[in-house]
């Protein structure tokens, strides 16, 4: 790009009206602004703007601009061009004959977040005549060029244009007039070519089974929003080897480049040509047969069915909930799997900064994520909880935002975020949990979003108030749209841990009165419907409640079509134990998987100390309990900052080899005892059946304040009993819990119960395993 093209003088027009028709042939008559009244309400930033009556081309008005160069001055005024396919543009006009030899001239096209192309024409500016200057400005022209950035100009793009004029620099110095008679657009008149898919790009090497594949394409026919399926749909039909077709549907993507101001501040450029594409992953090996199929309006296109060979692959990813015991997650491979992570819900967390009273961290985007996920893998933390809010990463939301295009017209660079995300994860061996949308969004009460919701009818959307997103059919064919794209675009990533619809459901609507209301329950029957027909992978699905487990609608986490059930783990104060026994008893009566994807403190916070006895105390007490996953922290910036993913590896080890699928295990607390007196000040939680347990035994006041050092109490002779276990053989594990390390391990006989099993000396607290002394360990 020529930097001497830079806008020196930009010059925008009024809306345009429907340039094209939809029949077999197109021929639009010229729609011409000639400038003869006036100005049209152009401001210039400098300079003077002003209608000339009899200094026309053929004698009529005219407009001048008399500026100085070297110098900028622009003339703008918005415009939409949404939809209207514009192919060809005339600018007549009169260069003085004392104008330097270096003016340029161009047409300027810029969208709403100030994302500019410029359009240069082939012919030579002439001076001291009337001349008209003709520019190619269809979607696949090649003189239409980006203004810093790489996208590539398409129908996609010119149909995001608010603004479009004329930009005229020149580097030497000069003062006068330059006229402007007029400036014509108008569609090229010519028979339509028939839809056809073009630059199909296919994997060069042969896929294997479970690794995911990527199709790249691009679609002759220009569509004014290709995210709405109603203007465009596209999919992909395969046939696997087992024969159940499946229908996956494409999506459409843009690339990005990114980088990191000195400020370290994430910042996404489109880079490279936007198209179409299919991501899938196969499951099967053997020969697919595929084709894509494309309904554009009237117009529909199938393509000659292909073969892709896949070959064999080692199972993995794809989680979903036990069969063998509906309380737990499984692998595709049939592992136990036992997610173990934060919920690192954006980049930077301006409560958690205001908790410690530290700067807010500034918003490195992905790049945070690379750091966060590689530490994390380090200590072997295997999931995470990502949020898809407004300030970082969802696809749909008002156009007042940057990024964002209103109902079904999806932020791709969020999406390209997204994908990053995911990336990430994948290579760490990290599983993601995807909050699709967070309460604020459908909230007037806590943390109120709704009033720049595109669903609000203020703004033109379907719904008058935040309860009708839920019970409004027009909303929720919108809604389905944006569920399609989600779909299309990451349920192929076997990392995929589920998709959360909405995030602390007892909090959406205009007050609390809208908490526990049957069209709730009846909206997430639908949503997880719609994604059951849609994704190929049947990933699991969930909702989620704030607090803690006595804001769960039973209406709802009793669905079977909710697949497991998250909430919250938060407290007013003291220890976070019985909170996470007694959330683990409520939350499992459905017979599903669940764990708690936010705790810590209270909702606001709380001290360091405090957090620190709850991190530990909650790990370990909810180990000890029926929960698919570990509690997920909601302050991972509090974890980063005082380097404590060391208590993720601990817990990691302690649970490497288990797999508590089928076992029917039972969460109990009991008392400890001292030299034989029951204590005041240690507890013990067990997990068992008769033949195995798990148990932690801890500090009741540690756990509610991690003491420093220096200040840790030594607990001596201590002991408890354990019931119900089968006479035999047992292996005794004792494991601390800082350093993740069995630090003593015996023999134990069982004859009758209850035994009484001694502990060692030890600080904060101590956890162990009793196992069957035949089980490999």
């Amino acid at each position: 790009m020529n930097p001497r093209l830079l806008p020196l003088l930009v010059l925008a027009f009024c809306p345009i009206d429907r340039l094209y028709a939809e029949d077999e042939s197109v021929s639009v008559p010229e729609l011409c602004y000639d400038f003869s009244n006036s100005t049209e309400d152009y401001k210039a930033t400098c300079g003077e703007l002003k209608t000339i009556a009899g200094l026309g081309a053929h004698g009529e008005s005219c407009l001048s601009v008399n500026w100085s160069c070297p110098g900028e001055t622009r003339i703008a005024k918005q415009v939409s061009l949404r939809g209207k396919q514009i192919a060809e543009a005339a600018l007549e006009l009169f260069v003085p004959a004392d104008a330097p030899y270096g003016l340029q001239v161009s047409l300027f096209f810029a969208d709403k977040d100030g994302l500019w192309f410029q359009a240069i024409s082939d012919q030579r500016l002439k001076r001291g005549t009337w001349q008209t200057m003709d520019f190619d400005i269809a979607p696949s022209s090649i003189q239409v060029s980006p203004v810093h950035h790489e996208a590539v100009w398409n129908s996609y793009y010119s149909n995001r244009i608010t603004s479009t004029g004329i930009q005229l620099f020149s580097p030497s110095d000069w003062k006068g007039s330059v006229l402007i008679q007029s400036l014509k657009f108008r569609n090229r008149s010519e028979s339509v070519s028939a839809m056809r898919i073009l630059h199909l790009k296919t994997p060069s090497a042969t896929p294997h089974a479970f690794e995911q594949l990527e199709l790249e394409f691009e679609i002759s026919k220009p569509v004014a929003n290709p995210c709405n399926p109603n203007e465009i749909s596209v999919d992909a039909v395969l046939t696997p080897p087992s024969g159940i077709v499946a229908r996956v549907p494409c999506f459409y993507y843009q690339p990005y480049r990114r980088e990191l101001t000195e400020n370290q501040i994430e910042v996404l450029t489109p880079s490279g040509r936007a198209g179409w594409r299919l991501r899938y992953t196969p499951v099967e090996s053997g020969n697919y047969r595929w084709n894509l199929v494309v309904t554009a309006g009237k117009d529909t296109l199938s393509t000659k069915e292909q073969v892709l060979a896949v070959e064999q692959g080692k199972p993995s990813g794809f989680v979903r909930a036990s069969k063998k015991d509906p309380h737990y997650f499984e692998t595709a491979d049939g592992e136990f799997f036992y997610p173990i992570g934060q919920n690192i819900h954006a980049p930077f967390d301006r409560r958690c900064a205001e908790m410690l009273r530290v700067p807010v961290l500034p918003n490195r985007g992905t790049f945070a994520y690379d750091d966060y996920f590689q530490k994390m893998a380090a200590h072997g933390e295997n999931a995470v909880v990502i949020w898809m809010c407004n300030w970082w990463l969802s696809i749909e939301w008002t156009d007042k935002w940057k990024g964002y295009g209103g109902l079904t017209d999806f932020n791709l660079a969020n999406a390209w975020r997204l994908d990053q995300l995911l990336e990430s994860a994948k290579r760490n061996g990290i599983y993601v949990h995807i909050v699709l949308d967070n309460h604020g969004k459908l909230s007037k009460f806590v943390d109120p979003e709704w009033a720049d919701n595109p669903y609000s009818s203020a703004l033109g959307g379907p719904c008058s108030q935040p309860e009708g997103f839920f019970s409004s059919p027009a909303a929720f064919e919108i809604y389905k749209k944006r569920l399609r794209y989600t779909v299309a675009r990451w349920s192929s990533f076997p990392n995929l841990l589920g998709f959360e619809l909405m995030g602390e459901m007892n909090l959406v609507g205009s007050d609390r009165r809208f908490t526990g209301n049957p069209e709730e329950s009846l909206w997430c029957k639908r949503a997880c419907a719609f994604l059951r027909e849609a994704d190929p992978y049947r990933h699991l699905v969930t909702v989620h409640y704030s607090n803690d487990f006595s804001t769960v609608d039973s209406k709802v986490a009793s669905l079977p079509e909710i697949d497991y059930l998250v909430g919250d783990a938060y407290k007013a104060g003291g220890s976070i134990v019985p909170l996470m026994v007694k959330t683990a008893e409520e939350n499992s009566r459905y017979g599903k998987p669940t764990f708690s994807t936010e705790f810590g403190g209270n909702w606001n916070g709380t001290t360091p100390a405090r957090l620190h006895a709850d991190l530990h105390a909650g790990l370990w007490s909810n180990a000890m309990t029926v929960t698919a996953a570990a509690p997920f922290i909601w302050w991972f910036d509090y974890v980063d900052r005082y380097n404590l993913y060391s208590e993720y590896q601990s817990l990691v080890n302690f649970m490497k080899v288990e797999d508590r699928r089928g076992c029917n295990l039972k969460s109990l607390s009991a008392a400890a005892f001292e030299n034989g007196k029951e204590s005041t000040s240690v507890r013990v939680v067990t997990l068992k059946n008769n033949e195995r347990a798990s148990f932690w035994v801890y500090d009741t006041l540690d756990s509610e304040i991690m003491p420093e050092n220096n200040f840790t109490r030594t607990h001596s002779g201590l002991s408890f009993n354990l019931e119900g276990l089968s006479p035999g053989s047992y292996s005794l594990e004792l494991w601390d819990t800082f350093k993740g390390i069995i630090i003593e391990r015996r023999t134990i006989s069982v004859s009758s119960e209850p035994i009484v099993v001694k502990l060692p000396d030890f600080k904060i607290d101590i956890a162990g395993k009793v196992l069957p002394e035949r089980e490999p360990r």
